[in-house]
Parts: C-alpha cells; sequence; structure tokens
C-alpha cells in the first residue's frame, strides 16, 4: 500500500511517498520538494528511505505532474537516479468504473519509459498513469518488457479502459 501527504516547512513544499508491507510496516519513504514552473510540479531534491539501503538523497529535476496543451501530447525527457526517461503527458478519455459504476472521463495520461541493456540484452520499461480531476491519480500500469501489471491504484476502481473522444462525446450525453 502507497500513501501519499503534503508537508510545508518554512518556504519550501513537500510530497511524502511511504509505501507500507504486511501488518503496516513501513518499507520505503520518499520525500520530494516540489514547485510549480507553468504547467508542471516539479521536485528538485528527493529523499529516498529504505529500511535495507539507508537514506539516499538525490538533485534530479523530476517533473511529479503536468498538464498537457489541449490537442497535443507534452513531451520531456528526465533522469532519475541516473537512468534517463523519455515522458509524454497527454489527454485522453475513458470509461471507469468505480464503485461498480461506470464513468465516462476525460484523463491526463503520463507515460513514462527507460530502455537499457543488461549483457547484450535490451529491455525496456514503461510506467502508465492515468489522472482525473476529484480523484488524482487512479491508477498506475508497469510494463517490463511486455509484461504489464498494476503498481497502484484507487481501492474503489474496478477497471479502466481508454475509448475514443467520438464515443466519450456519445456516451456522457
Amino acid at each position: 500500500m502507497t500513501q501519499y501527504s503534503f508537508q510545508s516547512q518554512a518556504y519550501d513544499n513537500y510530497l511524502v511517498e511511504e509505501v507500507y508491507i504486511g501488518q503496516g510496516m513501513m518499507s520505503a519513504k520518499t520525500t520530494y520538494r516540489y514547485h510549480t514552473e507553468e504547467n508542471a510540479l516539479i521536485s528538485d531534491v528527493q529523499l529516498r528511505q529504505n529500511r535495507l539501503t539507508g537514506s539516499t538523497r538525490y538533485q534530479d529535476r523530476l517533473i511529479l505532474f503536468v498538464f498537457p496543451e489541449e490537442g497535443k501530447p507534452f513531451r520531456w525527457s528526465e533522469t532519475d537516479r541516473g537512468d534517463k526517461y523519455q515522458c509524454t503527458s497527454e489527454y485522453v478519455y475513458i470509461n471507469a468504473s468505480i464503485y461498480h459504476k461506470s464513468l465516462f472521463l476525460k484523463s491526463i495520461k503520463i507515460i513514462r519509459e527507460n530502455s537499457y541493456i543488461v549483457g547484450n540484452k535490451k529491455h525496456r520499461i514503461k510506467e502508465t498513469s492515468y489522472w482525473v480531476s476529484n480523484y488524482g491519480r487512479i491508477i498506475t500500469y508497469v510494463d517490463w518488457d511486455g509484461t504489464q501489471k498494476v503498481s497502484s491504484k484507487l481501492d474503489v476502481l474496478d477497471y479502466i479502459q481508454e475509448i475514443s473522444e467520438e464515443e466519450y462525446n456519445k456516451l456522457k450525453k
């Protein structure tokens, strides 16, 4: 289970991500110092704490969230702990079942992709998150070399399916 909270100290704002394993035991905690720039929420300092490896401070420039432009994706590159990611934020339309009720929603889809080589073999990791107004991030998928799994989701979410804008406009009426 992952829990998020916001904190402010002096003039700095922080997003705190806590990951819990069985019986309420925290296994990892990441604190992101953040600020806003135009359409993005940007972290410039991260403190990563892990029960096994201890604490490490990073000063990567990470975009935590970005509003895309209407009608075209917003693209950027970032380096997270030495790994380079190609990222995209775009508006999409979804059919989401929340509390067993179908909702047709406009969503922001954020993708972070990385390719790397181990030995002679090329690998790919792709993280896809869907964000919805009034709900926040409703689901995140992680795809490792073609095997996709849900890494986090809103408890009340049954499923999600992307739909076309035309289908959204018909179903929304």
